[in-house]
């Protein structure tokens, strides 16, 4: 490299210069900076439907070449980076994308970590890749990324993007993965597209390097009037690249100098007008090439912090032909549920696309289609749920109906049990009984009195080892599942409205006003209009069922449920209640109910009492079970 970070700046000899940059120059020709025509949003929908009509994908998954490019990607950007570096070191002027370059290098590499960390090496095999062209056997979403960037010069935003991919899907569908990959396959692509910026930056550092060389060369002073012909013969010899970039430095350094340097020109614009072209007209292309970098290091800069503040689920669940299709099952109960659940159901109906060779499109519509005939049958049934068929107890009718069979064929619900339960005894069995064999073999000798002794304590030994051994297979194997949750983000609907219920001890006036100020905050934490507090209260053990106090601690509980009611009430009924257990004689003993959940008032329940004070009378509504 011509400068070196952290070092003072060494210039390379003209003639190693210019190897350098002749080969830089070499590879970005073969890798130019992605600028094709740029296309308005209704150009690239229609880009897009041409793409989807022309891709042909193949059986061949691709490996780890996006990895490696990445890899590749972030050497030549680190490297253009300590060449600018050097150049802003050693006081040389810097191109407006140089000095982006230089300024934003830190989201480059934040952004190559992030790529790296959420692409695993393996997650390339699971996308389609195309069967041919230029990017035959790497992944189409990666296809249609770079597509994408070409055509806005790497400016992307949420619009152009959605419709760009809706446009794509009104042709063919892209699978769930791919819609996943979205993000990562913007984050590669543009990075490779700096790659080529920064390639192109670097040749031109270094041809503007060189030309400066020669040109101080040829303006060095000297004892004799030739030194300047001397040194622009040997620039002959060489023959150095008359790109733009040296032509504009070399000309800038030795303008208005001399007679001398006058003549240097002349032989310059000589040479330039043998390939039909002027001074002028190459610093203006020059000019028009730094414009162009400038644009395509901003450009794609920004949308790197555009990946990084899109929300992404957003956009796959509004581009997803498995989410639109779950959403219209006849219980209407998926499109209430919570995203994480709504993506475990889409995961459950990716893997068994893959296990099956089915279409994610045909593995949806199939689970709709059952859990529509249970719904006809019975509409409050759990069957009646697409969940109860992907991940409950529904999942084998779903296989067996993807397999061809018919779905009611299913063993019965015990034998399945008993299977799962031999399934996890038989190791702890066999473990067991290999562990106990070699102490009672090395016993044998023992008397058959004190022989079963020493085999039922081996067994106990062994079987303590053995159950450890399998639970942690167990948790490698199967891995703990979420119970599906409904969304209550925008608030708890009618039909869910419920009540939280404190159980808590009266102990003392000081403790009831602590209990008090609990509930309060709870509820100014969680202000919905479908949602009640209460507390459920005893009092302490005592050797009889009524205590002195006891009736006064009992007013300042209600008194203070009745002031929260007062402070924060709507107008129609309470929203704070009081339960309270009577003592009741246990074995001859006085307890009260919550004597073993004494100091739990952190904790909700739900209230089971035999008797209950209620403050407000609009309660009617709360249910109570013994």
């Amino acid at each position: 490299m011509f400068f070196r970070k952290g070092e003072e700046p060494v210039p390379l000899a003209p003639a190693e210069l210019a190897r350098w940059a002749e080969e830089l120059y070499a590879a970005s020709a073969t890798e130019p900076p992605l600028r094709g025509a740029i296309f308005t949003i209704e150009q690239l929908e229609l880009h897009a439907k041409a793409l989807a009509t022309a891709h042909v994908l193949g059986r061949r998954r691709g490996g780890g070449q996006l990895l490696k490019r990445l890899a590749d990607s972030q050497r030549v950007i680190a490297q253009c980076h300590d060449l600018v570096s050097g150049a802003h070191a050693a006081g040389r002027h810097l191109t407006p994308a140089a000095e982006w370059l230089l300024d934003n290098h830190y989201l480059i590499e934040e952004q190559v970590d992030l790529a790296k960390r959420h692409f695993p090496r393996g997650f390339q095999r699971q996308l389609p890749s195309l069967k041919s062209g230029e990017s035959s056997g790497l992944p189409r979403i990666y296809d249609l990324i770079l597509e994408l960037i070409s055509h806005v010069d790497g400016r992307v935003d949420g619009e152009a993007l959605g419709r760009y991919i809706a446009a794509y899907q009104s042709v063919t569908h892209l699978s769930l993965g791919e819609l996943w990959s979205i993000a990562i396959m913007l984050r590669l692509a543009l990075i490779e597209n700096l790659r080529r910026v920064s390639l192109s930056m670097s040749w031109q550092r270094a041809h503007r390097e060189s030309a400066l060389a020669w040109a101080q060369r040829i303006d060095a002073p000297g004892d004799t009037h030739d030194t300047p012909l001397l040194v622009l013969a040997d620039m002959v010899r060489e023959n150095p690249p008359l790109s733009t970039a040296f032509v504009a430095q070399f000309t800038q350094a030795l303008q208005g100098r001399s007679a001398t340097t006058a003549f240097v020109l002349a032989w310059l614009e000589q040479r330039l007008a043998e390939r039909g072209q002027t001074i002028e007209e190459v610093i203006r292309a020059e000019s028009q090439s730094q414009a162009a970098d400038q644009a395509s290091m901003a450009n794609n800069i920004a949308s790197l912090r555009f990946v990084n503040a899109t929300e992404w689920a957003k956009l796959v669940e509004a581009h997803s032909a498995t989410e639109e299709i779950l959403r219209a099952e006849p219980a209407g109960v998926y499109g209430q549920m919570d995203f994480a659940t709504r993506d475990q159901y889409r995961h459950v109906v990716e893997t068994l696309s893959r296990r099956f060779h089915l279409g994610e499109e045909e593995v949806a519509r199939a689970a709709v289609a059952l859990a529509a005939a249970r719904h006809a049958a019975q509409s409050e049934d759990v069957g009646a749920h697409v969940g109860y068929l992907l991940v409950d107890d529904g999942k084998p009718h779903l296989e067996r109906a993807l397999r061809g069979r018919h779905a009611a064929s299913l063993p019965p619900r015990l034998a399945l049990r008993e299977l799962q339960l031999l399934g996890y005894l038989g190791p702890v069995a066999l473990l067991t009984a290999a562990i106990a064999a070699w102490p009672l073999i090395q016993s044998w000798r023992a008397s058959y009195l004190a022989w079963p002794a020493l085999a039922l304590c081996a067994a106990l030994a062994a079987s303590q080892c053995a159950i450890a051994t399998a639970n942690w297979f167990a948790s490698i194997l199967r891995r703990p599942r979420t119970l599906p949750r409904m969304d209550f983000e925008r608030g708890i609907p009618d039909a869910c409205r419920t009540i939280v219920v404190v159980p808590t001890l009266l102990t003392g006036s000081k403790r009831i006003s602590e209990i008090i100020e609990g509930l309060e905050r709870r509820y100014l934490a969680n202000r919905d209009p479908n949602l009640w507090f209460g507390l459920l209260t005893d009092f302490g053990d005592a050797a009889q069922k009524r205590v002195a106090g006891d009736d006064a601690l009992l007013e300042l509980a209600a008194g203070g449920i009745a002031e929260l009611n007062g402070k924060y009430g709507d107008g129609a009924h309470g929203r704070f209640f009081l339960f309270h257990r009577p003592r009741l004689w246990i074995r001859r003993k006085a307890a009260g109910w919550a004597a073993n959940a004494s100091g739990a008032s952190s904790r909700t329940s739900t209230p089971c009492c035999a008797a209950t004070i209620g403050i407000a009378s609009a309660a009617s509504w709360v249910t109570f079970h013994s």
